[in-house]
Protein backbone atom coordinates (compact mmCIF):
# COMPACT_ATOMS: atom_id res chain seq x y z
CA UNK A 1 0.00 0.00 0.00
CA UNK A 2 1.50 3.23 -1.07
CA UNK A 3 1.75 5.73 2.55
CA UNK A 4 3.45 8.55 0.86
CA UNK A 5 2.51 12.14 2.51
CA UNK A 6 -0.84 13.80 1.73
CA UNK A 7 -1.38 16.03 -1.28
CA UNK A 8 -3.04 19.10 -0.58
CA UNK A 9 -6.17 19.93 -2.16
CA UNK A 10 -5.81 22.85 -4.58
CA UNK A 11 -7.64 24.85 -7.28
CA UNK A 12 -5.11 22.89 -9.69
CA UNK A 13 -6.10 19.38 -8.20
CA UNK A 14 -9.72 19.87 -7.98
CA UNK A 15 -10.48 22.45 -11.10
CA UNK A 16 -10.02 19.86 -13.78
CA UNK A 17 -12.00 17.14 -11.98
CA UNK A 18 -15.26 19.05 -12.24
CA UNK A 19 -18.15 17.65 -15.16
CA UNK A 20 -18.24 19.57 -18.30
CA UNK A 21 -21.09 21.38 -19.49
CA UNK A 22 -22.51 19.79 -23.07
CA UNK A 23 -23.96 22.76 -25.19
CA UNK A 24 -27.21 20.54 -26.22
CA UNK A 25 -27.23 18.63 -22.78
CA UNK A 26 -30.40 17.45 -21.03
CA UNK A 27 -31.50 16.60 -17.49
CA UNK A 28 -30.44 12.83 -18.32
CA UNK A 29 -27.54 13.89 -19.17
CA UNK A 30 -25.95 15.06 -16.03
CA UNK A 31 -26.91 11.94 -14.22
CA UNK A 32 -30.36 11.00 -11.11
CA UNK A 33 -29.52 11.22 -7.42
CA UNK A 34 -31.93 9.13 -5.13
CA UNK A 35 -31.11 10.30 -0.93
CA UNK A 36 -32.32 7.87 1.24
CA UNK A 37 -33.20 9.47 4.65
CA UNK A 38 -34.87 11.35 6.78
CA UNK A 39 -37.39 11.27 9.91
CA UNK A 40 -39.97 13.25 11.87
CA UNK A 41 -37.18 14.60 14.07
CA UNK A 42 -34.98 15.46 10.97
CA UNK A 43 -36.52 15.78 7.63
CA UNK A 44 -34.47 18.41 6.84
CA UNK A 45 -31.17 16.50 6.58
CA UNK A 46 -32.24 14.78 3.11
CA UNK A 47 -33.75 18.10 1.82
CA UNK A 48 -30.45 19.86 2.28
CA UNK A 49 -29.08 16.60 0.65
CA UNK A 50 -30.89 16.62 -2.27
CA UNK A 51 -30.62 20.68 -2.87
CA UNK A 52 -26.80 20.05 -2.91
CA UNK A 53 -27.42 17.54 -5.17
CA UNK A 54 -28.79 19.90 -7.85
CA UNK A 55 -26.35 23.09 -7.18
CA UNK A 56 -23.25 20.57 -8.21
CA UNK A 57 -25.17 19.87 -11.41
CA UNK A 58 -27.20 16.99 -11.28
CA UNK A 59 -30.16 16.01 -13.42
CA UNK A 60 -32.68 14.86 -11.56
CA UNK A 61 -32.75 14.09 -7.91
CA UNK A 62 -35.44 11.68 -5.93
CA UNK A 63 -36.17 11.47 -2.17
CA UNK A 64 -36.31 7.92 -0.86
CA UNK A 65 -38.62 9.06 2.45
CA UNK A 66 -40.65 6.99 5.18
CA UNK A 67 -44.63 7.58 4.17
CA UNK A 68 -45.58 9.15 7.16
CA UNK A 69 -43.22 12.16 6.21
CA UNK A 70 -45.61 13.40 3.39
CA UNK A 71 -47.32 15.77 5.73
CA UNK A 72 -43.95 17.60 6.14
CA UNK A 73 -42.67 18.22 2.27
CA UNK A 74 -44.80 21.05 1.07
CA UNK A 75 -45.04 22.40 -2.31
CA UNK A 76 -41.75 24.82 -1.97
CA UNK A 77 -40.14 21.48 -2.58
CA UNK A 78 -40.69 21.41 -6.48
CA UNK A 79 -37.62 20.03 -7.88
CA UNK A 80 -38.13 16.58 -6.74
CA UNK A 81 -39.48 13.66 -7.38
CA UNK A 82 -40.56 11.35 -4.16
CA UNK A 83 -40.58 7.29 -3.63
CA UNK A 84 -42.73 6.60 -0.24
CA UNK A 85 -41.81 4.09 1.73
CA UNK A 86 -43.72 1.79 4.16
CA UNK A 87 -43.05 -1.39 5.87
CA UNK A 88 -45.95 -3.46 3.92
CA UNK A 89 -43.86 -2.89 0.26
CA UNK A 90 -40.42 -4.36 -0.72
CA UNK A 91 -37.84 -1.16 -0.60
CA UNK A 92 -36.32 -1.90 -3.64
CA UNK A 93 -39.11 -2.50 -5.90
CA UNK A 94 -40.28 0.78 -4.76
CA UNK A 95 -36.96 3.18 -4.85
CA UNK A 96 -35.79 1.51 -8.35
CA UNK A 97 -32.00 1.40 -7.80
CA UNK A 98 -31.37 0.62 -11.62
CA UNK A 99 -32.85 4.08 -12.60
CA UNK A 100 -30.22 6.77 -10.96
CA UNK A 101 -25.92 6.69 -11.31
CA UNK A 102 -25.70 7.95 -7.41
CA UNK A 103 -27.58 6.65 -4.12
CA UNK A 104 -27.15 8.68 -0.61
CA UNK A 105 -28.14 6.86 2.04
CA UNK A 106 -28.85 8.14 5.72
CA UNK A 107 -29.43 12.05 6.19
CA UNK A 108 -31.82 12.13 8.96
CA UNK A 109 -32.75 9.26 10.07
CA UNK A 110 -32.68 9.94 13.76
CA UNK A 111 -33.44 6.11 15.04
CA UNK A 112 -30.50 4.16 13.19
CA UNK A 113 -30.64 0.66 14.72
CA UNK A 114 -33.83 0.45 12.86
CA UNK A 115 -32.90 0.84 9.66
CA UNK A 116 -29.90 -1.65 9.79
CA UNK A 117 -31.98 -4.28 7.34
CA UNK A 118 -32.71 -1.63 5.10
CA UNK A 119 -28.67 -0.14 4.71
CA UNK A 120 -27.91 -3.34 4.20
CA UNK A 121 -30.14 -4.15 1.26
CA UNK A 122 -29.33 -0.96 -0.20
CA UNK A 123 -25.38 -1.51 0.03
CA UNK A 124 -26.17 -5.20 -1.26
CA UNK A 125 -28.00 -3.90 -4.06
CA UNK A 126 -25.85 -0.86 -5.10
CA UNK A 127 -22.64 -3.54 -4.71
CA UNK A 128 -24.44 -5.69 -7.32
CA UNK A 129 -24.98 -2.52 -9.67
CA UNK A 130 -22.20 -0.78 -9.34
CA UNK A 131 -24.18 1.80 -8.15
CA UNK A 132 -22.37 4.49 -6.44
CA UNK A 133 -22.43 4.98 -2.88
CA UNK A 134 -22.40 8.07 -0.57
CA UNK A 135 -22.87 6.75 3.65
CA UNK A 136 -23.07 9.35 5.68
CA UNK A 137 -25.00 9.99 8.82
CA UNK A 138 -27.44 8.14 10.34
CA UNK A 139 -26.27 5.12 7.56
CA UNK A 140 -23.01 5.12 8.92
CA UNK A 141 -24.77 4.50 12.39
CA UNK A 142 -26.88 2.23 11.25
CA UNK A 143 -24.01 -0.49 10.49
CA UNK A 144 -21.26 -1.63 12.12
CA UNK A 145 -17.56 -1.91 10.89
CA UNK A 146 -17.77 -5.71 10.47
CA UNK A 147 -20.47 -5.41 7.79
CA UNK A 148 -18.56 -2.78 5.77
CA UNK A 149 -15.55 -5.01 6.24
CA UNK A 150 -17.90 -8.39 4.98
CA UNK A 151 -18.53 -5.87 1.85
CA UNK A 152 -15.28 -4.42 1.24
CA UNK A 153 -13.36 -7.38 -1.30
CA UNK A 154 -16.87 -7.31 -3.96
CA UNK A 155 -17.55 -3.40 -4.47
CA UNK A 156 -17.46 -2.57 -7.94
CA UNK A 157 -18.08 0.79 -7.65
CA UNK A 158 -15.52 2.36 -3.85
CA UNK A 159 -18.51 3.43 -1.83
CA UNK A 160 -17.83 7.02 -0.33
CA UNK A 161 -17.98 6.99 3.72
CA UNK A 162 -18.56 10.76 5.17
CA UNK A 163 -18.03 10.71 8.86
CA UNK A 164 -17.77 12.98 11.50
CA UNK A 165 -15.12 12.29 14.56
CA UNK A 166 -17.87 10.60 16.39
CA UNK A 167 -19.49 8.52 13.81
CA UNK A 168 -15.66 7.66 12.68
CA UNK A 169 -14.64 6.44 16.61
CA UNK A 170 -18.89 4.99 16.84
CA UNK A 171 -17.64 2.71 13.34
CA UNK A 172 -13.94 2.04 14.25
CA UNK A 173 -14.70 1.38 18.59
CA UNK A 174 -11.70 3.53 19.19
CA UNK A 175 -11.19 6.38 21.40
CA UNK A 176 -11.87 10.35 20.44
CA UNK A 177 -8.30 10.82 21.80
CA UNK A 178 -6.86 8.02 19.44
CA UNK A 179 -8.82 9.37 16.69
CA UNK A 180 -7.15 13.00 17.23
CA UNK A 181 -3.95 12.30 17.33
CA UNK A 182 -3.77 9.71 14.19
CA UNK A 183 -6.34 11.03 11.85
CA UNK A 184 -4.51 10.07 8.69
CA UNK A 185 -3.04 6.84 9.77
CA UNK A 186 -6.92 6.03 10.84
CA UNK A 187 -8.44 7.08 8.19
CA UNK A 188 -6.44 5.23 5.93
CA UNK A 189 -6.31 1.97 7.49
CA UNK A 190 -10.02 1.76 7.88
CA UNK A 191 -10.41 2.90 4.03
CA UNK A 192 -8.48 0.02 3.43
CA UNK A 193 -10.00 -2.16 5.93
CA UNK A 194 -13.49 -1.01 4.40
CA UNK A 195 -12.66 -0.55 0.65
CA UNK A 196 -14.17 2.57 1.08
CA UNK A 197 -12.92 6.18 0.18
CA UNK A 198 -13.12 7.36 3.62
CA UNK A 199 -14.14 11.29 4.16
CA UNK A 200 -13.39 12.28 7.78
CA UNK A 201 -14.40 15.07 8.24
CA UNK A 202 -13.17 18.30 10.75
CA UNK A 203 -10.93 21.03 10.70
CA UNK A 204 -8.48 19.45 7.87
CA UNK A 205 -10.54 16.97 6.58
CA UNK A 206 -8.97 13.96 5.18
CA UNK A 207 -10.25 11.84 2.31
CA UNK A 208 -8.03 8.82 2.35
CA UNK A 209 -8.64 5.75 -0.17
CA UNK A 210 -7.71 1.91 0.06
CA UNK A 211 -4.61 2.29 -1.77
CA UNK A 212 -3.09 4.73 0.64
CA UNK A 213 -3.48 7.58 -1.57
CA UNK A 214 -5.02 10.47 0.77
CA UNK A 215 -5.80 14.06 0.67
CA UNK A 216 -5.99 17.07 2.99
CA UNK A 217 -8.43 20.21 2.79
CA UNK A 218 -6.12 22.50 4.66
CA UNK A 219 -8.87 24.93 5.52
CA UNK A 220 -9.55 25.99 9.20
CA UNK A 221 -13.34 27.01 8.63
CA UNK A 222 -15.25 27.63 11.79
CA UNK A 223 -18.74 28.73 10.24
CA UNK A 224 -19.06 25.09 9.13
CA UNK A 225 -19.44 24.09 12.08
CA UNK A 226 -23.05 24.04 12.66
CA UNK A 227 -26.04 21.00 11.54
CA UNK A 228 -26.80 20.59 8.08
CA UNK A 229 -23.44 21.39 6.49
CA UNK A 230 -22.87 17.50 6.53
CA UNK A 231 -25.69 16.88 4.89
CA UNK A 232 -24.92 19.31 2.26
CA UNK A 233 -21.41 17.64 1.45
CA UNK A 234 -23.16 14.20 1.11
CA UNK A 235 -25.75 15.64 -1.43
CA UNK A 236 -22.61 17.73 -3.32
CA UNK A 237 -20.77 14.75 -3.59
CA UNK A 238 -23.47 12.39 -4.86
CA UNK A 239 -24.28 15.08 -7.13
CA UNK A 240 -20.67 14.65 -8.51
CA UNK A 241 -20.59 10.85 -8.32
CA UNK A 242 -23.99 11.22 -10.70
CA UNK A 243 -22.19 13.19 -13.16
CA UNK A 244 -19.84 10.33 -13.53
CA UNK A 245 -16.39 11.19 -11.11
CA UNK A 246 -15.11 8.73 -9.93
CA UNK A 247 -15.91 8.37 -6.13
CA UNK A 248 -12.10 9.58 -5.40
CA UNK A 249 -12.86 12.80 -7.79
CA UNK A 250 -16.17 13.45 -6.39
CA UNK A 251 -15.11 13.49 -2.60
CA UNK A 252 -11.76 15.51 -3.78
CA UNK A 253 -14.27 17.90 -5.29
CA UNK A 254 -17.00 18.21 -2.89
CA UNK A 255 -14.84 18.41 0.12
CA UNK A 256 -13.25 21.61 -2.02
CA UNK A 257 -15.94 23.74 -3.13
CA UNK A 258 -17.60 22.63 0.24
CA UNK A 259 -15.00 24.48 1.65
CA UNK A 260 -15.06 27.27 -0.39
CA UNK A 261 -18.84 28.36 0.42
CA UNK A 262 -17.80 28.67 3.96
CA UNK A 263 -14.42 30.71 3.13
CA UNK A 264 -16.96 32.56 1.39
CA UNK A 265 -19.43 33.09 4.16
CA UNK A 266 -16.48 34.13 6.50
CA UNK A 267 -15.14 36.42 4.33
CA UNK A 268 -18.25 38.81 5.01
CA UNK A 269 -17.11 38.97 8.86
CA UNK A 270 -19.73 35.90 9.48
CA UNK A 271 -17.71 33.09 11.22
CA UNK A 272 -20.46 32.03 13.25
CA UNK A 273 -24.08 32.23 12.76
CA UNK A 274 -24.73 30.30 9.56
CA UNK A 275 -27.20 27.46 8.66
CA UNK A 276 -26.45 24.48 6.55
CA UNK A 277 -28.86 25.68 3.72
CA UNK A 278 -27.01 29.61 3.50
CA UNK A 279 -24.37 27.38 1.53
CA UNK A 280 -26.81 26.34 -0.92
CA UNK A 281 -26.97 29.13 -2.97
CA UNK A 282 -23.52 29.60 -2.84
CA UNK A 283 -22.41 26.45 -4.39
CA UNK A 284 -23.06 27.56 -8.20
CA UNK A 285 -21.16 30.68 -8.02
CA UNK A 286 -18.25 28.95 -6.17
CA UNK A 287 -18.44 26.08 -8.94
CA UNK A 288 -17.85 29.06 -11.34
CA UNK A 289 -15.29 30.58 -9.45
CA UNK A 290 -13.33 27.66 -8.87
CA UNK A 291 -13.48 26.94 -12.93
CA UNK A 292 -11.84 31.05 -13.62
CA UNK A 293 -9.49 30.85 -11.20
CA UNK A 294 -8.07 27.33 -12.67
CA UNK A 295 -8.13 29.03 -15.79
CA UNK A 296 -6.46 32.06 -14.44
CA UNK A 297 -3.65 29.96 -13.48
CA UNK A 298 -2.82 28.38 -16.15
CA UNK A 299 -2.80 31.58 -19.06
CA UNK A 300 0.01 32.83 -16.61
Amino acid sequence: MNTALPSILSTAIVAPLLPGIAAHGHKGSYGSVLVVGGSEQFIGAPLLAATAAYRVGAGLVSLGLDERLKAFVTLRQLGFTYHWLSGEQDPMATLGLDKYQALIIGPGWGNPTQRTDLVQLLLKSAQSMALPVVLDADGLNAVDGHILENLATAWKSVPVLTPHPKEFCRLTKITMAELQQNRLHLALKYAKLYGAVMVLKGADTVIALPDGQSWVNDADIPALSVAGTGDVLAGMIGGLLAQGLSPANASKAGVFVHAMTGQSWQKQDKKRGMMGDDLLAIIPSMLQQLRENYANQTRI
